[in-house]
């Protein structure tokens, strides 16, 4: 039975009394170091943390503004104050050794605004202070950047990024899908023929930072929200930011919704119409001509001509959904699996193991539910008071727990259902029988399954418009 322990706070709030007493709660709840609770010996990360190990605390940072005005900072990414309380004990556990606290956010995301206005780069300032012992870095990993200059994105390399290329191939969640249905995936903003290089019927890679391969010890600390192209992002989807690059990433795939998407068809869209069609061919060479300097004007007007097509979808048609921002999509999720496959099994040099081999990092996650993201996240979330920590050691049976309690149906939540499905797989994410089993301070919780939780013990949670019927709020 894989342990969840959650936490309802006595305030909402990021002050560090209230953020410190629930994460030490967390991690009491879990059993951890449970016969020096209470002591200064307590050292609740040291079942996985050792001297000398480089950990990788992976926030979730996305973005340095909420596009929603009146969301706010505190419901987007993983705030300062919870990493810091979970710091804490790192350098208890580590006394030696390096600690890395790296995302790579959206490409448009000022990192440096973030960090700084977030209060991590004081923290980790602070830190290198007091603990000159252990190495700290705050790293923005993306290897492509952008700003928005004359009414278009223009994109740069940053120099900084280390890589290493994973392949998967045929261990791949996308290896034997129609070679039609892989020529189709795309993502939004980017070109679909670098996507096509990297994804096709011969290989599926991705571009992985190389601080996540290097790290002994992965703590993973996202930020629960609902998502617009995965209904919901939390563990599993967090750890999309590893990534050093987007456009080795899958999100949707053109074409409509079948029965039978998961495997066949698309899911860009529910119903096929004309318009969508068109929309599927301007995206496409609007995302090529804004890759060369010289054609960004063409690629500007071309989005302009893919926003008249929208509007005209949703009048004549009643089209609501698009680039794959709806319960149909099934192809975010195989991304996700992949990306945690690489996670757990991946060696330093980005070389997958044999079958049978065992997880080769040691993993925890501490999430931040603190101020809940609802609404149209992951770029425009609400803010919702919630007032939780979790923490967790497994992603599959953490996430079944958390979008449960934000009033997900479970049939609807594609990448949670993925990433079980791995249980008889050569890299399994969590072995069949394994359910989570939530520790809690609240009764109404405590000692039940996500199967058990009650709809009036649910959270109130409203999901993206595009995943309403995934919902039961």
């Amino acid at each position: 039975m894989e342990k969840i322990a959650l936490v309802k706070m006595d305030k909402a709030s990021y002050e560090c009394q209230y953020v410190e007493k629930a994460v030490q709660e967390a991690f009491r709840l879990m059993g951890y170091d449970a016969e020096n609770f209470g002591t200064e010996e307590w050292n609740p990360l040291g079942r996985i943390i050792r001297p000398g190990d480089k950990v990788l605390i992976k926030p979730n940072m996305v973005m340095d503004r909420n596009y929603n005005p009146q969301g706010g900072l505190e419901c987007l990414f993983t705030q300062a104050s919870v990493v810091e309380a979970v710091l804490k004990y790192v350098v208890r556990a580590l006394t030696e050794g390096q600690v890395v606290i790296a995302d790579a956010p959206m490409q448009a995301c000022n990192f440096d605004k973030l960090v700084k206005e977030s209060g991590y780069l004081s923290m980790v300032e602070d830190f290198r202070h007091r603990y000159p012992h252990i190495h700290f870095e705050l790293k923005d990993l993306r290897g492509v950047k952008s700003v928005w200059k004359n009414g278009f994105y223009r994109y740069y390399e940053n120099s900084d990024a280390e890589q290493k290329i994973v392949r998967l191939d045929q261990d791949s969640e996308f290896a034997g899908l129609p070679v039609e249905r892989i020529d189709a995936m795309r993502i939004t903003d980017y070109d679909p023929d670098i996507l096509h290089s990297h994804h096709n019927a011969e290989r599926h890679e991705y571009a992985v930072a190389k601080d996540a391969l290097d790290a002994d010890v992965i703590i993973n600390m996202p930020k629960p929200k609902t998502h617009a192209k995965a209904g919901i992002t939390c563990a599993l989807k967090n750890l999309v930011g590893m990534s050093v690059r987007k456009e080795y990433l899958p999100h949707h795939t053109n074409g409509e919704y079948t029965e039978e998407s998961s495997t066949q068809g698309g899911d860009a869209y529910k119903t096929r119409t004309v318009f969508r069609r068109v929309e599927d061919f301007l995206l496409d060479w609007k995302n090529r001509c804004a890759q060369t300097y010289h054609l960004t004007k063409l690629a500007w007007l071309l989005q302009q001509c893919v926003r008249v097509d929208h509007l005209l979808a949703r009048y004549f048609c009643q089209e609501q959904f698009s680039e794959g921002s709806w319960y149909g999509n099934h192809t975010i999720s195989k991304t996700i699996t992949d990306l945690n496959k690489i996670a757990f099994y991946a060696d330093k040099e980005g070389k997958m193991p044999p079958a049978g081999h065992k997880k080769v990092r040691r993993y925890l996650i501490v999430a931040d539910m603190v101020i809940a993201g609802d609404g149209q996240g992951p770029l425009s979330p609400s803010s919702n008071p919630v007032g939780l920590i979790g923490v967790g050691e497994n992603p599959v049976a953490f996430d079944e727990v958390v979008a449960t309690l934000y009033g997900a149906k479970m049939e609807y939540m594609h990448t949670i259902n993925q990433a079980r499905g791995t249980s008889n797989g050569k890299y399994p994410l969590i072995s069949t029988e394994e359910q989570g089993q939530i520790l809690s301070n609240n009764s109404a919780w405590n000692g039940k399954k996500w199967q058990d939780i009650q709809p009036k013990d649910k959270l109130t949670i409203t999901a993206a418009k595009g995943w309403k019927k995934a919902f039961y709020n």
